[in-house]
């Protein structure tokens, strides 16, 4: 065992030796790529060709490609900019549970601050966006109870555990496994009296996990989109847990899909795969036009004035390249470390159940609910081994809360606090997950 076993990938990931080099010589390029003078054209030329490369791993045209600061921005400027330049009449957002908080309180803030009715959609016992329910949302709308009424969350048998230890998570011990629609964080919906079209909103756009940040459960993306297409719905697809583990194609996602609706929007990241913090993009359709968040110079076809970070677009073109070119076998690895932790954790502490599908999902991230232990205590007991974990999405501020991904699978609130997010990564080394095999359970047997 190393003197840290760091297994929180899926927060933020060590910046790669080969992406700092990459960084690094692109900051020797002088000049503003706005600028018409030969150093400016090379810094354009620089700038350009990383976008092209980010392009190609992405599966877009590169003029499609917004850089940007990261996941969050983009998730923001795919919704809010959608959400101003909707269809009349067009009024409700198709959010399903579970979501990124990038997500969750952009919506949110567009259903208080700008009338937005939401539209939930519940999740399947492994955490995967009901089909069935999403089409629904986006065919229809709805204020949220009709639409569980006509697609109830489906209950699951405890008894089911494949050979590495995975079980369905919703109704095990006899849980109500009603969905709850994010609890206190739903964004209100109108129930018809307030004004406005009645109780159905139609929908303005729809947003969805490609995969899930908390369980590692893959959704179909190709289905969504398809979805979206048939409704005549914008739809963003949230990518950033995705890329660089598992396929990501816009294009192929779009399909023959008609101008401006189905897939329209893609959010990437570039720290979750080795690039620095501070970089990411999103994927803008030609055929879509949305509002900007930011005016000035009218780069990035006005989507995002300002000067450009040459370096920053090529580290993170340098990123996503490694990433996919590496993806299978990685792939292959973490599945083989997955089933190694798992086999011990059956063995040592039958009591974990494992959340998310066994098999359509990332394979290295974990995400356990542990009875009757609190996740903040484990983490901090683990910590205190040298062993980095988080109870969750790292992305609120550094609060700990019940996780609504949990809720959202059938659990309660107190259930919600009792988890634990563990996720590998390139550095990952078998040594690394022995010894959280061993370190997990002594934890658990403190608290309980």
């Amino acid at each position: 065992m190393s003197a840290h076993v760091y297994l929180d990938h899926a927060a933020t990931t060590p910046l790669r030796d080969e992406v700092r080099d990459a960084w690094l010589e692109a900051q020797s390029v002088l000049g503003n790529a706005s600028s018409i003078h030969g150093a400016g054209q090379r810094a354009r030329r620089a700038l350009e060709d990383a976008r092209e490369r980010l392009a190609a791993v992405l599966g877009c045209q590169p003029i499609e490609v917004v850089l940007t600061s990261g996941g969050t921005e983009s998730v923001s400027l795919a919704l809010q900019g959608l959400w101003r330049r909707r269809a009349p009449g067009a009024d409700g957002i198709v959010l399903p549970d579970g979501e990124h908080h990038a997500s969750l309180d952009t919506v949110e803030w567009l259903a208080k601050r700008e009338g937005a009715r939401v539209t939930p959609v519940a999740l399947d016992p492994w955490g995967r966006i009901d089909p069935d329910a999403f089409r629904e949302a986006l065919r229809v709308g709805s204020t949220g109870e009709e639409l569980r009424d006509r697609v109830p969350h489906p209950g699951a048998d405890p008894s089911r555990r494949d050979d590495a230890g995975d079980v369905p998570p919703a109704g095990v011990g006899g849980r109500d496994v009603a969905s709850p629609i994010l609890v206190a964080r739903q964004a209100p919906v109108s129930d018809g009296r307030d004004g406005g079209a009645g109780p159905f909103a139609r929908a303005a756009l729809a947003t969805a996990l490609v995969a899930a940040n908390e369980t590692g459960t893959l959704n179909d993306a190709t289905g969504l989109a398809r979805a979206a297409a048939e409704a005549g719905v914008p739809l963003h697809l949230d990518a950033v847990a995705a890329l660089g583990h598992a396929p990501v194609a816009f294009d192929l996602w779009r399909g023959g899909a008609e101008p401006g609706v189905g897939l329209v929007a893609m959010s990437v990241s570039g720290h979750k795969i080795g690039a620095p913090v501070g970089t990411g993009a999103l994927v803008v359709s030609r055929t879509i036009d949305i509002e900007p968040l930011l005016h000035g110079g009218g780069q990035q076809r006005g989507l995002r004035s300002g000067t450009q970070d040459i370096a920053g677009a090529a580290a993170l073109a340098r990123a996503a390249e490694l990433a996919e070119a590496e993806r299978g076998a990685e792939t292959e690895r973490l599945w083989g470390l997955r089933h190694r932790f798992l086999a011990r954790l059956g063995r040592d502490m039958p009591e974990a159940v494992v959340l998310g599908h066994p098999d359509d999902r990332l394979p290295g991230t974990i995400h356990l609910h542990l009875p009757g232990a609190s996740g903040e205590s484990l983490l901090f007991l683990l910590d205190q081994r040298g062993i980095s974990v988080s109870t969750g999405s790292a992305c609120q501020a550094g609060v700990a809360e019940p996780s609504h991904v949990v809720m959202a699978l059938g659990y309660g609130q107190a259930e919600a606090s009792q988890v634990l997010r563990i996720s590998f990564g390139r550095t990952t080394t078998s040594a690394d997950v022995d010894a959280l095999a061993e370190a997990l359970p002594e934890a658990y047997r403190r608290l309980v």
